[in-house]
């Protein structure tokens, strides 16, 4: 066979492989041979054997198994279960669009034998995504800038009754220097430096607009983001300060999964437990509080107490009002 034949012979095999066969389906060297003839190649066993030879010389994961069944398969760089974790996580993932999460998920199953694709059929898409598609590109701007202290350019925006972008700071576009991106509760957020106030805040990708790398570079601040991570709550960041409060037992796994090493214990009875946690003071921490009403009394600091008994008596005003 000639040289460049043979090389082709050998692709051809081991897209054959890679497609048709993994640990759980077996390709046995008539049936390679005969899949071979179906694509225009008529082998011997022995230029099979060759063409196998010279794919693992070259890198590629083939296996040979003997036993009841003898053949071939192509070792593939996910596991069915594998990829139907990175399935899930996409399909889980707001802050990636439908879009982009279909075209990921090609991406995956490229990398998959016909028979692990089934997998990625069980995973169901999550019903509400983004609709900024720019996301993925907008991560692969925010990389190098965050490597090279570039910093970016961007418009923010929420969406009004209608569903439309509305533009924050009147339209007016943010100059800021990018320091970390950070997955938090299925939405991406980066987390930027402003230089006229000194002070780091989060962003949510999927909320940026026209965003763009400039060209000249800033010396860095000093940022830790696990510190900054502890001072923030949802994303939320503020001046940490220790929030004091006790909770009903029945609140000791959520409490725990929330702040994680970030805890406390200071006293332990039959029905509560009283900790102490260092956090932000926000109004998502605000929020999360009055989810458990009768399940969570702040001891302190006042201005928390002030802040929740101000809610407490606006929905009281709302409730007791005449429709």
């Amino acid at each position: 066979m000639k040289p460049e034949m043979s090389a082709k012979l050998s692709l051809e095999l081991n897209d054959i492989l890679m497609k048709e066969s993994d640990e759980q389906h077996i390709l046995s060297m008539p049936v390679l041979q005969s899949m071979l003839t179906d694509r225009g190649f008529e082998a011997d066993r022995r230029t099979v054997y060759r063409s196998i030879r010279a794919l693992q010389d070259t890198g590629h994961s083939i296996v040979y198994v003997r036993g009841k069944v003898q053949g071939y398969y192509a070792e593939h760089l996910f596991s069915s279960s594998e990829a139907a974790i990175l399935a899930s996580c996409l399909n889980d993932s707001a802050a990636v669009s439908k879009t982009n999460t279909d075209h990921l998920l090609k991406n995956i199953s490229t990398l998959l034998s016909v028979h692990q694709q089934s997998c990625l059929s069980a995973i169901h898409t999550r019903s509400i995504k983004t609709g900024n598609d720019q996301v993925l590109a907008y991560i692969d701007l925010l990389i190098p800038a965050i490597q090279k202290f570039h910093p970016v350019r961007f418009r923010y925006y929420g969406l009004n009754l209608s569903g439309h972008k509305q533009y924050r700071r009147r339209s007016k576009p943010y100059e800021m220097m990018p320091y970390a991106l950070v997955l938090h509760n299925a939405r991406y957020y980066c987390i930027l430096y402003a230089k006229e106030h000194q002070a780091f805040a989060s962003f949510r990708i999927d909320k940026m607009d026209q965003l763009s790398v400039l060209e000249n570079t800033e010396d860095p601040v000093a940022f830790d983001l696990e510190s900054y991570m502890r001072s923030s709550f949802d994303m939320y960041s503020g001046t940490p300060q220790t929030v004091t409060a006790v909770f009903d037992l029945s609140l000791s796994s959520i409490v725990f999964d929330r702040f994680s090493e970030d805890i406390l214990i200071s006293h332990i009875s039959d029905t509560s437990f009283t900790a102490s946690i260092r956090t932000a003071v926000t109004p998502t921490l605000v929020s999360w509080i009055l989810m458990f009403p009768g399940k969570i009394q702040v001891a302190k600091p006042q201005s928390l107490i002030d802040t929740l008994l101000s809610v407490a008596d606006s929905i009281h005003t709302c409730y007791r009002k005449e429709l």
